[in-house]
């Protein structure tokens, strides 16, 4: 199993966007996302970077007591916080391009990888399968979050994003079938 770099540092835009996403699923969860990333970081700030492993306690926390909901749609706008290239038009490209973006959101790490990593095979019409690999800090709900928004920012004006739990490869944790 491939680990994680809990002293690599974490980009603060993220971490902003998704305490400001529990907002939109409840003012009262938002305050205690805000609460609990206080404990954790003693706050947040977009133009700062903190440490991996209190922004992965922080995100446990949070999937454990305010839930999987607030966590799913802090995938979504952590999604939607992304300057995504001017050349990402579709979705494959978005899958192609989440995974450097990813890699981009984390420093000061000898790994490659310091936080794992979202996976993307099999691209074609309108389905891919899509995971994370081990050593992704974060819950699943996070990432199917941010794969639902990839679907719905770049597919197309008819497409029902989708994401259908399947058979993770070797180097995935967990994987989905997603439609869009």
């Amino acid at each position: 199993m491939t680990e994680y770099d809990p002293d690599s540092q974490a980009d603060g835009r993220y971490i902003v966007a998704f305490v400001e996403s529990a907002g939109e699923v409840s003012p009262v969860f938002e305050q205690k996302v805000r609460q609990i990333f206080e404990n954790h970081l003693s706050g947040v700030d977009p133009g700062k970077w903190y440490r991996t492993g209190d922004v992965a306690a922080a995100f446990a926390e949070i999937n454990d007591t305010v839930g999987a909901a607030t966590m799913k749609k802090g995938g979504v706008e952590s999604a939607r916080a992304v300057p995504w290239p001017d050349d990402t038009d579709t979705v494959g490209t978005a899958l192609q391009t989440v995974q450097e973006m990813h890699r981009e959101a984390f420093r000061d790490s000898e790994l490659e990888n310091p936080a794992g990593n979202y996976t993307c095979r099999d691209i074609g019409d309108r389905v891919a399968h899509v995971g994370i690999t081990e050593g992704f800090p974060f819950a699943p709900v996070f990432a199917e979050g941010v794969f639902e928004q990839i679907g719905r920012q770049f597919g197309p004006e008819d497409g029902l994003v989708q994401l259908e739990t399947t058979t993770p490869h070797d180097d995935e944790a967990a994987a989905w079938e997603m439609t869009w």
